[in-house]
Parts: C-alpha cells; structure tokens; sequence
C-alpha cells in the first residue's frame, strides 16, 4: 500500500513538473513574442503636389489664354466707351446728344457686366480644374500606397504659418494645425508629382 502511495506521489510530482514547464513555456512565449508592426504612413503636401503638376500647369494656361482673350476684347470695348464719352462731350445739346448717351449707358453696363461674368467665369473653371485634379492626387495616392505598402496617406498641414491677427484668428489657426513635426522620410510628395506626370504624360 506504502509502496502505491509512493508510485502515485512521485507521478504528480512529474505531472506538477510537466505542468510547470508547460506553463513556463507559453508565459515565456507571450512575454517574448515581437509586437504587430505598426501602420506604414506616408505624408504628402497637398499644395505643394498640385503646384507641381503639369496637368495643373497645362489647364490653367488654357484658361489664362481664354481669359486674356475675352480681356482684349473688353479692352477694346474700353476704347469705345472712351471715344463715345469723348464723343458726347463735343456734340451739342438736342436728340442726338440724348440719344448718343443712351447708347453710351448701354455700352458702359454691357461692360461691367461681361467683365463680372468673366471673372466669375475663370474662377469656377479654375475650381472645375482643382476639383477634378484633387480626386486624381486621391486616386493616384491610393494607387501609390498600394504598390509601396503604406497604410496611410496623410496631407500634412505642418507648412502652414499661423497667421497674423487678433487673438481669435490666432487661436482658430492654431487650432485648426494637425501637424507640428514630420520627419522628412515619411513625405512622399515628390514621389506622388513624379508618379502623376509620368501618368500625364502617357496620356497626352
């Protein structure tokens, strides 16, 4: 019976050790196993991205030429006026003088208004542009990020001064920043430029 005890004692001290070491193991393995790696996050200066391209360089010389001239011609409506105003001042007072006037109003509001309507006009083709040339760097971003592995593209604020002016124009600049420090070797701005004029120019 002593000896059965015995057996069964110096079994459970082999299970307790077996169970020790089990347990040292898988402690040790959690306490020992490497982290997830963290995101990969890429910055880019949004601004600085669309100053640099050439699809944004192209368009908008389009546009300036189409707005210049539209401009001479409004020069050119300048001149009218002038030498209509010119005109009147010499002409005697009757009818015709009355008349010469009207036509001059008529000239001087047509003017006024087909130079509001083109600066209104250039202002909203140039925000088309902006617009469509935004949802290519998103696109372009997200095809980049793909092929190099990032995570994350982020446009980074952190170029952006804190502008001058009274207490609550300071504090809605300061509060707005998202950014104070990026490390350089995270922006991939020229990167994204290079990869969309390379694009832009296969499709030209």
């Amino acid at each position: 019976m002593a000896r059965h005890r015995n057996m069964m004692a110096a079994a459970l001290v082999g299970i307790a050790a077996l169970v020790g070491i089990g347990a040292g193991g898988v402690t040790a393995s959690l306490q020992f196993r490497a982290p997830p790696s963290g995101p990969t996050i890429a910055i880019v200066d949004l601004e600085a991205v669309i100053n640099k391209l050439s699809e944004k360089t192209d368009k908008f010389n389009q546009l300036a030429k189409s707005h210049k001239d539209k401009s001479d011609e409004l020069a050119k409506l300048s001149d009218r006026i002038k030498a209509k105003e010119a005109e009147i001042k010499a002409m005697p007072d009757g009818p015709a003088k009355e008349r010469a006037k009207m036509d001059y109003r008529e000239m001087v509001y047509r003017g006024e208004f087909e130079a509001q309507f083109a600066g209104r006009q250039l202002d909203q083709l140039q925000g088309e542009v902006l617009r469509d040339l935004y949802l290519k760097i998103d696109e372009a971003a997200t095809a980049l990020a793909k092929r190099n592995g990032y995570h994350m593209v982020i446009v980074s604020d952190e170029g952006v001064d804190i502008p001058k002016g009274n207490s609550e124009s300071v504090m809605r600049g300061m509060l707005l920043k998202r950014f104070m420090y990026v490390d350089k070797a995270m922006d991939i701005t020229d990167e994204l430029v290079t990869f969309m004029n390379n694009a832009y120019t296969t499709r030209r």
